[in-house]
């Protein structure tokens, strides 16, 4: 999802309600050469490589914050 967030936040006016008007069709009514349209599009605007550097930054995040919980969990235990 991601993926598609990213997309639509850099593709072209046009390339932009392509996509919005693929996303709003029933799954059946979608065709390969729409996905494929899409998944080129991705590929030029590196949409993938955002969503995973984007994942890694919430990651690195969420281990920072734990770290940080447990050092005041330790200070809070081995405390007199």
């Amino acid at each position: 999802m991601r993926t598609l967030l990213h997309l639509l936040g850099v593709t072209s006016p046009s390339d932009r309600r392509g996509l919005e008007g693929y996303l709003a069709k029933p799954v059946r009514e979608r065709s390969a050469d729409e996905v494929a349209r899409i998944v080129d599009r991705m590929d030029v605007h590196r949409s993938a490589e955002f969503a995973a550097d984007y994942g890694h930054g919430i990651a690195d995040a969420a281990h920072n914050a734990l770290g940080v919980a447990l050092a005041a969990c330790r200070l809070h235990t081995t405390s007199p």
